[in-house]
């Protein structure tokens, strides 16, 4: 019997280790660095592989295909994650670097994702790049060269906003110019939907949803599913709620859903839609989002299951995410797919707090290895260094008179003690947050000390170290 893929598609996607042999049968692992491996989806071929970030192990990566060219081929878009500066890398399917760039100010590491259409029909995609976690709502456009296109970018939601954005790109409205579409990835009770031209208006085609309450980082994608011009929105809730993907009109009217993965798996799903196989028929490819496997799964638009495989080792727990593109000259696409979070494979499951005093200033919250916020703090300054090493927090109090020499600080709040008389707490009385400031205690934003309180329980578990970036 004939699978969906047996078509002689390639099939695109990161391992993270040199195969030896040419088979998805042979030994894997994803405990190493991420490599880009494309085979045959029918002989299984080894056709090549690269590494996108050469000997570093990303916290995260984003992923898109482009033809900036113009000549037919796509090429491969890497964002960098979590951790890394805001560059962005242009591959060819070889694994050859084009060219690199950065996104946004270098001292940016919220990571940076990425969509890619032809807005001005030129025959050339742009690189649409929207700001992770940490960075302001800001979209911007670029050129296969790097170069900013059309504005220099704009916010799309108010500046106070630091929850990162999710992009798609689709003519929404018929007008046969390509929109992009944003929703807010974290710091969402309500899922808002906005959608802009390229020049960064706002088209007020929209909507607000409650129907992912608690849900982090929104999976987006487009296609015009009808044949009437305009494009349907697919969306999925992300990390915490059912892995449902939602087919919705673009102003919010649900037409149908269905579940992608069985229903304990609450890791979230990424999201392409092509037409694979070029016989005019969209299929929707989902990869399974961070804690699961490798495992991307092929429906047809009515969420009839198609075909499925595992891009790697079944027991890697970091997630994968999923693009399409054109690599040849036949008529059927390649599927790329990246390790979601290839830094958390064995990640433990439950809370945890991994504290960065070296020159990121950072305390960052995980549940079950997936990074659920991040926060600028001042930790402790000269010969008062914070102590590195594994701790837990094992004391809370609300309000804390501090005083030690040369300091006398009353009410000072949402303690959390990790270490002896060493604690994450809020102040008030500096707000120079991403410089070593304290005594050894970990400094933080009075409202960001008062969440991890809240979150974090006795017992969460509390990494303090030192990296250099």
């Amino acid at each position: 019997m004939r699978s969906w893929l047996d078509s002689g598609a390639l099939l695109v996607y990161l391992s993270n280790v040199v195969w030896p042999v040419p088979s998805l049968a042979a030994e894997q692992s994803f405990d190493t660095l991420p490599t880009v491996a494309i085979y045959d989806s029918v002989s299984l071929k080894l056709e090549g592989q690269w590494l996108p970030w050469g000997n570093v192990l990303p916290e995260e990566m984003f992923i898109a295909t482009a033809d900036l060219g113009g000549d037919g081929i796509d090429e491969i878009v890497v964002g960098a994650g979590y951790g890394q500066a805001p560059i962005v890398k242009i591959f060819r399917a070889d694994g050859s670097l084009i060219r690199e760039f950065l996104a946004y100010p270098e001292s940016f590491i919220g990571g940076v994702r990425l969509a890619a259409v032809d807005f001005d029909r030129d025959g050339k995609d742009e690189i649409v790049t929207a700001a992770g976690r940490g960075g302001g709502p800001q979209v911007r456009i670029f050129d296969g060269f790097g170069q900013a296109k059309f504005v220099t970018g704009w916010m799309a939601y108010p500046e106070s906003y630091h929850g990162g954005l999710t992009i798609s790109a689709g003519d929404v409205d018929g007008d046969r110019v390509p929109e992009i579409i944003v929703a807010r990835t974290y710091d969402n009770p309500n899922t808002e939907i906005k959608i802009f031209d390229h020049y960064g208006h706002d088209k007020k085609l929209g909507f607000t949803t409650t129907d992912y309450p608690g849900s982090l980082d929104i999976s987006l994608a487009t296609a015009d599913l009808g044949g009437d011009g305009r494009a349907e929105l697919l969306m999925n809730s992300g990390y915490g709620l059912d892995s449902v993907v939602s087919l919705r009109q673009v102003d919010g009217p649900l037409i149908g859903s269905w579940l992608a993965y069985r229903k304990e798996f609450y890791g979230g799903v990424n999201l392409a839609v092509a037409d694979l196989d070029g016989d005019g028929k969209t299929a929707v490819v989902t990869g399974a989002g961070v804690l699961g496997g490798p495992h991307v799964r092929i429906f047809d638009t009515f969420g009839k299951l198609k075909s499925e495989f595992f891009a790697g080792d079944e027991n890697f727990r970091g997630g994968v995410k999923v693009a399409t593109g054109q690599f040849d000259k036949d008529p059927q696409l390649e599927i790329v797919v990246t390790p979601d979070h290839p830094s958390r494979a064995s990640a433990t499951l439950g809370r945890s707090l991994g504290i960065d005093v070296g020159t990121a200033q950072t305390l960052s919250a995980y549940e079950n290895g997936f990074l659920i916020r991040s926060f600028l703090i001042s930790s402790g300054l000269g010969a008062l260094k914070t102590p590195l090493g594994d701790f837990s927090i094992w004391r809370k109090r609300p309000d804390v008179h501090m005083t030690g020499p040369g300091y006398d600080l009353p009410h000072v709040p949402w303690v959390s003690s990790f270490l002896g008389p060493y604690t994450i707490h809020g102040t008030y009385w500096h707000n120079n947050f991403g410089q070593p400031m304290s005594h050894g205690c970990i400094n933080m934003y009075t409202p960001d000390a008062k969440w991890i309180y809240d979150w974090a329980g006795i017992g969460t578990p509390v990494e303090v170290f030192a990296a250099t970036h």
